[in-house]
């Protein structure tokens, strides 16, 4: 069987980001997925799965974090699934996937020395 963490991500790909209805956005894709946790190791099946949110506080986070965690609830071994934002607000464009940028129609941005998006690359 493949990794929980793995197949915790493929969920992601499954899951839309439906505020780009023009667009197949993905939340793994967009960089929305920020860290997959198995706080009690895997024989647990308890699942903790962390979204990097564009800024802090942001109250519609589970608009994307309640079909992501029926997409995980269904994973084979899986007992509980939590899924929160993460605590440093850590979403930045530079975490987006080529495809999601071809998506977007938009240029692909890279990443700084310092973190930030910089420039149009492609």
């Amino acid at each position: 069987m493949r990794a929980i963490k793995a197949l915790v991500r493929d969920a992601a790909r499954a899951t839309r980001d439906d505020m780009l209805h023009a667009v197949d956005a993905n939340l793994e894709e967009m960089g929305l997925v920020d860290d997959v946790r198995l706080p009690g190791g895997i024989a647990s099946g308890d699942v903790e799965v962390r979204l990097a949110m564009p800024h802090r506080g942001r109250p519609m986070w589970r608009y994307l974090g309640n079909p992501l965690a029926a997409r995980v609830r269904a994973i084979l071994g899986v007992r509980s699934v939590t899924v929160r934002p993460a605590d440093d607000g850590a979403w930045g464009a530079h975490r987006m996937a080529s495809r999601a940028w071809e998506g977007l129609g938009l240029p692909e941005v890279g990443q700084g020395p310092d973190g930030m998006a910089v420039g149009g690359q492609g």
